[in-house]
């Protein structure tokens, strides 16, 4: 088996895996990583197709070539050869344009997904369940139909003790479904969509309606509902603000002194030549009057407040001053 790293993990001599990964689970993928350089296959092939005799099935890990796809309620555990234990989230079907001389035939394949490979895996065994003979020769070998019987569907070719089969991932239909879902049959409201899909954006439901088979929507909720993400959702509210609003209209101070708003900020990442890394903003709601003083410390804002208000107040006759702050944030 070739680890990811390149190197071979031991086997018996009888070319079986060794006890130990027999307690294993059901799923397995011997190659992790591609090690072979496209550039110097034979015919330059685009994609890379191992064929793996150790492989229980096809595996694929880019989600984008699948034709038709179904997510897994709980994903199925997969042993890569170097003892880790990955996760597939679903499974499909991917065409496949298996190429012999120069014809190509077309194949439907039922695949695994497996996002953390690197490359296919094309499973002999799986092969073998279809009717499909992998004959080997010192060149590579082929693949043969009804049991190796039939004509031969693709070459395969064999580079740096790998075997690569020449194909490539079949164009998909303009008016293919990209995904299916299971739904009821009846269609359901776009606020039940919205909620069953994680709370999606009406625009990102309606627009993936016309890719997704089964996302039947109701089109009496569509009445009030075609203007994007205008979404009258409590939960979506309140998860997206920070805080209560605040009131509309705010009353201002009438004259000067009677409202201080105080700001401070700190500490700096360099400190002044003083010493100081804080600083507080005193301002006159009124007048709009600001006083910046240095601080040391956060400590020090109710001294810095003590010098301040004195003055604030000689140039009004308001005997009781009023502070707005934000606790210090």
């Amino acid at each position: 088996m070739l680890n990811h790293d390149g190197s071979i993990q031991p086997q018996t001599a009888a070319g079986k895996q060794s006890p130990s990964s027999l307690t294993q689970p059901p799923h397995y993928a011997t190659l992790v990583s591609s090690p072979a350089d496209s550039d110097t296959l034979p015919g330059t092939l685009p994609h890379l197709f191992h064929v793996d005799s150790a492989c229980t099935t096809h595996m694929e890990p880019k989600i984008s070539r699948f034709s038709h796809y179904t997510q897994l309620r709980e994903p199925i555990r997969v042993t890569l050869a170097d003892n880790r234990v990955v996760l597939a989230p679903g499974l499909g079907t991917i065409n496949l344009l298996l190429r012999s001389g120069n014809s190509l035939t077309e194949h439907s394949l039922e695949f695994l997904h497996v996002p953390e490979l690197r490359c296919t895996l094309i499973s002999v065994s799986a092969l073998a369940s279809a009717h499909i003979s992998f004959v080997t020769s010192s060149q590579g070998g082929t693949l043969r139909a009804q049991d190796g019987a039939g004509p031969c569907l693709a070459t395969v070719h064999q580079k740096g003790g790998l075997y690569l089969l020449d194909a490539e991932y079949a164009l998909p239909c303009t008016t293919a479904t990209a995904f299916h879902v299971e739904s009821s049959s009846s269609p359901l409201s776009l606020h039940t969509w919205h909620r069953q899909l994680g709370h999606a954006g009406f625009s990102t439901i309606l627009k993936a309606a016309a890719h997704v088979e089964g996302l039947n929507i109701d089109k009496s909720s569509l009445i009030h509902s075609t203007d994007g993400d205008s979404i009258h959702c409590v939960s979506c509210v309140m998860g997206k603000q920070k805080r209560l609003p605040f009131p509309q209209t705010a009353r201002r101070a009438d004259a000067v002194a009677e409202l201080i708003h105080s700001d401070v900020w700190g500490p700096v990442d360099i400190p002044s030549s003083t010493g100081d890394s804080y600083f507080v903003v005193f301002t006159d709601d009124y007048s709009r009057y600001s006083a910046v003083y240095l601080m040391r410390s956060k400590s020090e804002v109710f001294t810095r407040f003590k010098h301040f208000l004195p003055w604030i107040q000689t140039h009004n006759t308001v005997t009781e001053t009023r502070v707005r702050r934000d606790s210090g944030r």
